[in-house]
């Protein structure tokens, strides 16, 4: 059963007021109108009972929105049915996050349980609009045959009259109402959007270790699979870039990889998020396998700085992985498992994270299951407990 939605307005046209109306019935959501001064007081008793969609005037109004850590926006002026809808899911997709985080009481397993979330969510995300505009070339398609059809039927009623010197042009006319190449259109898209999500479905059982069962990791195509993922998803906070150096191949468990880097980039995603502007989060993996025996993966957000020490702070209420949480302290956990750390630095301009992995040639990289005694990097002091 989906959590209950509350639909807050700021300010709205009287039309659109009708449309959030509606919505608010066929969703079973609370809609309530409130001033933009009791806002905040208004979302702090209504965040954790479910996803929350703010309906306010840009610009500031629609920042100071969501540095309250509602799920969604969306402006006065632009409240459609259409529009509302696609808000109203990633709202419920944000939500998910957020409950999904609370939830998670194991340290070891919140990296999995973000990162997951964090997948789940941009396949939604990726899939939802595609297929629904599948959907709707689809009927397109199927009342333009249905006219083609006609046609045929016509012309062959009239090859058995063969009268009339006007028929011919009344034929003509009924089979331009649907040219060629208006046909061959609607089918490549229809081609273009399945396809998508199929490779979709397909990543995601690559994902969860289905397609290669083995233990090899090639970073360059899985860093690369998993932008392209989620890069549609968090494109409203932040950019996502990748540069990779060597072949950058470690040997774990593929689920494992992705969570752990998913997680991360999840967190940097949102310390960019909580600078109340878009951002960028770079992915870099450089291969130091013929001198170090490592693979090293970078993380480096421009967004709020998070403390290196690992230590209790307080950040923005969407923050939901900081300094000292279990997420990062599993992840680093998982990262010695395997022969490898995690490191944090924080610089003015935001915060790097790197993850060291042993590479698939290196003596530490696990064979099988993970080594026995973790390996702790000696080159860069890790974070402290």
């Amino acid at each position: 059963m989906a959590e209950p939605l509350t639909i807050l307005w700021t300010t709205a046209p009287e039309a659109e007021q009708a449309v959030l109306q509606k919505s608010a019935a066929a969703h079973g959501a609370k809609l309530l109108a409130v001033s933009i001064d009791c806002l905040a007081a208004t979302v702090a008793g209504v965040l954790a009972e479910g996803p929350v969609v703010v309906v306010t005037a840009g610009g500031a109004d629609a920042t100071f929105a969501l540095r309250l850590g509602v799920d969604a926006v969306i402006y006065a002026g632009d409240v459609t049915e259409g529009a509302l809808e696609k808000t109203i899911q990633r709202a419920r997709a944000r939500a998910r996050m957020r409950t999904a985080y609370r939830s998670s009481t194991s340290p070891l397993d919140g990296d999995i349980s973000v990162g997951l979330t964090l997948v789940a969510c941009a396949l939604e995300h990726e899939l939802c609009d595609p297929l629904l505009h599948a959907s709707t070339k689809c009927k397109e398609l199927s009342k333009q045959v249905r006219s083609l059809y006609e046609a045929t039927d016509q012309l062959e009623h009239w090859a058995e009259l063969v009268a009339g010197d006007q028929e011919p042009d009344r034929l003509e006319a009924l089979r331009n109402r649907v040219p060629a190449d208006t046909v061959q259109r609607a089918l490549h898209e229809i081609s273009t959007v399945v396809h998508r999500a199929d490779a979709l479905i397909s990543l995601l059982s690559e994902l969860s270790g289905g397609v290669r069962p083995d233990l090899t990791v090639r970073v360059p195509e899985t860093l690369g699979n998993l932008r392209s993922l989620i890069a549609g998803y968090v494109s409203p906070w932040a950019s996502i870039r990748l540069t990779t150096e060597g072949e950058c191949t470690v040997r774990m468990p593929r689920p494992s990889f992705i969570c752990m880097i998913g997680a991360l980039i999840l967190r940097a995603v949102e310390a960019v998020r909580a600078t109340g502007r878009q951002g960028t989060v770079e992915l870099r993996a450089i291969d130091h396998a013929d001198q170090e025996g490592t693979v090293l993966i970078e993380i480096q957000d421009d967004g709020v700085p998070t403390s290196s020490d690992f230590g209790p702070e307080v950040l923005h209420p969407h923050f939901r992985i900081a300094p000292g949480s279990p997420a990062l302290i599993s992840i680093r956990e998982r990262a010695r498992e395997y022969g490898g750390d995690l490191l944090l630095q924080s610089i003015p301009s935001g915060t790097i994270v790197r993850l060291c992995l042993p590479s698939a040639d290196s003596a530490t990289a696990p064979k099988d299951v993970a080594p026995p005694d973790a390996v702790d990097g000696e080159d860069q002091a890790p974070i402290s407990s």
